[in-house]
C-alpha cells in the first residue's frame, strides 16, 4: 500500500511537481499488486518519465524501492532487488 509520508521525506524535499504527480499516480495504481505487477508498472512509469525527460534521483529511487517492498514476502523482495540490479547494469552500459 502507498505510504503517504513519502513526499515528506528528505529525498523529496525539492522534487519536481511532475515527478511527484507520477509518483502519486504510480503508487495509487500499484495498490496491493504482487511484486511482478509492481515491477511492470515501475518499468511502464519509468518509460513515461523518460519520454518527458524526467528521472528520479538515486535518493528518490531508494525511498521508492523501499516503499515498494513494504508488505512483500522475502521472495518478492528478492525478485525486485534482482530486477533493480539488472536495470542498473543496463543503465551503466548506456
Amino acid at each position: 500500500m502507498y505510504n503517504s509520508n513519502i513526499p515528506n521525506q528528505e529525498a523529496f524535499k525539492n522534487i519536481d511537481p511532475r515527478k511527484l504527480s507520477f509518483l502519486n499516480e504510480m503508487f495509487q495504481e500499484m495498490g496491493t499488486k504482487n511484486a511482478e505487477q509492481k515491477i511492470q508498472l515501475l518499468f511502464s512509469y519509468g518509460m513515461k518519465m523518460k519520454q518527458m525527460g524526467l528521472q528520479f534521483t538515486d535518493d528518490e529511487t531508494k525511498v521508492i524501492m523501499e516503499t515498494l517492498k513494504d508488505n512483500l514476502t522475502p521472495e518478492e523482495k528478492n525478485k525486485i532487488d534482482m530486477m533493480m540490479n539488472m536495470m542498473n547494469m543496463m543503465n551503466q552500459q548506456n
